[in-house]
């Protein structure tokens, strides 16, 4: 019987609900047990998650500096900021360019005649509105006589036509207004009207015609479709925003600093990961310092190949920018990086180039970088099919959820057996109380009879 059962003056005598309370807890002492396994089992698997969030951080940052314009980054000014905007990309043409801009590229804006109302039926005639934009298809438009502005306006704007209707007022009339929605002289729009004359649509209130922008770079004149301009300077973005005053300068250096800022984020997040597996391994002179993976094999050579990674030296590189410590990122005792943004900025000074060679991958010249190299290998640890630390995680999870599923089957086991318990005493007390209740007949028969 388990110790400390009370009684309580019942049929028996016994506190049989204390006694049933304590051998349930008894046999559910299994499920306890199985409960710990599952707590350990969701604490490994949650600090491998951990670990594997911080490597796809690590893989997101190397991925930011895998290809030269990502990694040659420039920046560019411009000396008429509100003519000409200028933006750089990664491996930009660097240097000086004159570029005037003559005048922008527009859109086409024409205008119906003029109508006192824009709600009132009858007031042009009725058939067909032809609207072709450019050497796009032409597109026909319903007319009738119970149609207003308003209503013309959204046959239009739901017709397909590369254009945008609207309605006009200048204080006395009514207009309809339609601008065609892409900028160039090939997007002129032409109309035409058939059936009972329309009377809406007027050449002459073309207000403005379909044109390119029209510029010069460096004295070559050039024409644009649209007022953004990606192919006229290599690796530069010119937004044209008004005709210049004379030229303006627009110049493209290389940006240290927004690469530093980059290969920064990299040693972070590098640092982050390597700082989650110095936990686990951490030792104090006596022992282990509580770590659930202090001898896990996948974690060192997790930590062995990232180490291995970061430290060498790129087959088929020259000196002296071959390796990460050449270009200012350092290994420290723990195995954590840090940056010395002088010795970086003056690689890149020294030769850019070398310096993206040794970060990026390069299968033409048959070089891998460093952090192309350690892309590949985090992605055999992440990947969610086949990477290492993915099928640990998913080994964890498997086992907790075969334990829930034992736990379930005790439960019901454990149920069972305390209705059981509960059956048994009842019927206990039942006997009991009969017997009890027999035996006081006998007293009093036998209390008579010696009367």
């Amino acid at each position: 019987m388990t110790a400390g059962l009370t009684f309580s003056g019942l049929a028996t005598g016994l506190d049989t609900a204390r006694i049933v309370e304590e051998l349930v807890k008894a046999e559910r002492r299994p499920i306890q047990r199985l409960e710990g396994q599952k707590s350990v089992l969701g604490f490994k698997s949650d600090l491998l998650r951990d670990v594997r969030d911080l490597l796809t951080t690590l893989q997101e940052s190397a991925r930011a500096l895998d290809s030269r314009p990502e990694t040659l980054l420039s920046r560019a000014t411009s000396s008429q900021e509100g003519a000409v905007r200028a933006s750089a990309e990664g491996d930009a043409s660097l240097g000086s360019f004159d570029v005037s801009v003559t005048s922008l590229a527009q859109a086409e804006r024409t205008y119906s005649n003029a109508f006192s109302d824009k709600d009132v039926a009858g007031l042009f005639g009725s058939g067909t509105l032809t609207i072709q934009v450019g050497a796009e298809a032409a597109v026909n438009i319903d007319v009738t006589g119970t149609d207003t502005l308003e209503t013309v306006v959204s046959k239009i704007n739901a017709s397909g036509a590369n254009v945008t209707a609207g309605l006009f007022f200048d204080g006395t009339n009514h207009r309809l207004q339609v601008s065609g929605n892409e900028t160039g002289a090939a997007n002129a729009i032409s109309f035409s009207e058939s059936g009972t004359s329309l009377g809406l649509i007027d050449p002459v209130n073309e207000i403005k015609s379909a044109a390119d922008a029209v510029f010069q770079v460096d004295g070559f004149a050039m024409t644009s479709s649209t007022n953004t301009v990606s192919d006229a300077i290599p690796g530069v973005r010119l937004e044209l925003l008004a005709p210049t005053a004379g030229n303006a300068t627009v110049s493209i250096e290389r940006d240290p600093e927004a690469i530093e800022e980059k290969v920064q984020a990299f040693v972070d997040a590098y640092n982050g990961v390597m700082t989650k597996l110095n936990e686990q391994f951490a030792f104090n002179g006596e022992g282990k310092v509580g770590n659930t993976f202090s001898g896990d094999a996948t974690l060192r050579g997790l930590q062995t190949s990232l180490r291995r990674e970061v430290g060498r030296v790129v087959a088929g590189l020259a000196e002296p920018h071959n390796a990460l410590y050449s270009i200012g990122i350092g290994s420290k005792i723990d195995g954590t990086l840090e940056l010395d943004g002088d010795k970086l900025a003056a690689a890149l000074a020294e030769d850019s180039g070398a310096v993206a060679s040794l970060l990026i991958d390069d299968p033409a010249a048959g070089i891998t970088g460093v952090l192309a190299s350690l892309d590949t290998m985090i992605d055999g640890y992440v990947d969610s099919s086949s990477g290492l630390l993915s099928e640990k995680i998913e080994g964890f999870d498997t086992r907790s959820r075969r334990i829930d599923d034992q736990i379930d089957q005790m439960e019901l086991r454990v149920d069972k057996y305390e209705m059981s318990l509960r059956a048994q005493f009842a019927s206990l007390e039942t006997l009991v109380s009969q017997l009890q209740g027999q035996n006081n007949q006998m007293v009093a028969l036998l209390g008579q009879l010696q009367q």
